[in-house]
């Protein structure tokens, strides 16, 4: 097989292997998930549900006190590794027309240059606390 064999196979079999195995999985997942079942919500109705929410989701995304100070490579490489990920995979020019192919959806994308700065910020993110992780387990 040679290198346009195997880009074909990956844009192709490959690609529907990929997303075939990835939704058999979220299906499973979701099943396990709604087959325990929910306790009955005995809270009182608040008057702007979904802002409780978004605060919620936002205060359970920040480090708790004090930690930051404890293990601050873990968390600031953490959030570092994530973000850069998050750039990567949803900012770069060929994935995005990937996922316009999948599922219609588009937006730019960020110049090359500055996705490779942070996919080697990235990179070098996960070094770091993958480092820190073997040094102190």
């Amino acid at each position: 097989m040679n290198e346009i064999q195997l880009l074909t196979w990956a844009r192709g079999d490959g690609l529907d292997y990929a997303v075939g195995i990835f939704l058999l999985g979220v299906i499973w997942r979701l099943f396990e998930i709604y087959s325990l079942g929910r306790k009955t919500d005995l809270s009182a109705p608040r008057s702007a549900a979904g802002a409780s929410g978004w605060h919620t989701i936002f205060r359970r995304s920040l480090p708790p006190a004090g930690m930051v100070k404890k293990s601050p490579v873990s968390y600031i490489g953490g959030y570092t590794f994530h973000i850069g990920l998050a750039i990567v995979v949803f900012l770069f020019a060929p994935h995005i027309l990937l996922i316009q192919s999948l599922t219609g959806m588009s937006w730019p994308g960020l110049p090359s240059q500055f996705i490779d700065l942070a996919a080697v910020v990235t990179m070098a993110a996960m070094v770091v606390v993958l480092a820190d992780r073997i040094n102190k387990p």
